[in-house]
């Protein structure tokens, strides 16, 4: 059987194309996990303000 292996770089660089804001990358957790059908899915958000 054959490895694939990619590149990290090439990873950061789709993914910064892909997710655009905070609010775009919770959405994008919260499908992959439905999509991968988890039983559970836990969010812990942080809210910070600035002063």
């Amino acid at each position: 059987m054959r490895k694939i292996v990619i590149d990290p770089r090439v990873i950061k660089h789709l993914g910064k194309d892909l997710i655009t804001s905070p609010e775009v990358a919770v959405i994008e957790l919260l499908k992959n996990s439905i999509d991968a059908k988890a039983k559970n899915i836990k969010v812990l958000l942080r809210l910070i303000i600035l002063a």
